[in-house]
């Protein structure tokens, strides 16, 4: 079953299995819009008992994801989320 998360799509091949589609076209920039259905998503995973692998793809081939679109607010979410800023 696949359903639609905005820029993911979440593809449940069994309850323990997902595949995790980035469909934010162009390239995938991880933005304020992206970066919240991966918060979204953590939750739902986290509320899943059965859920063991999960599998991150994307839809375009020629990109998986962009960079950070370091906007100010962006940049303060990310601090405050306890997550790693990448450096390229």
């Amino acid at each position: 079953m696949a359903e639609d998360a905005g820029p993911l799509r979440v593809v449940e091949e069994s309850p323990a299995y997902w595949r995790i589609v980035f469909d934010y076209p162009p390239f995938n920039i991880v933005d304020a819009t992206l970066y919240q259905a991966l918060q979204d998503l953590l939750a739902r995973m986290d509320a899943s008992a059965s859920l063991r692998v999960v599998v991150f793809e994307s839809a375009n081939p020629e990109f998986f994801l962009a960079h950070f679109d370091l906007t100010a607010r962006l940049a303060i979410s990310l601090l405050r989320s306890g997550l790693p800023a990448c450096r390229s």
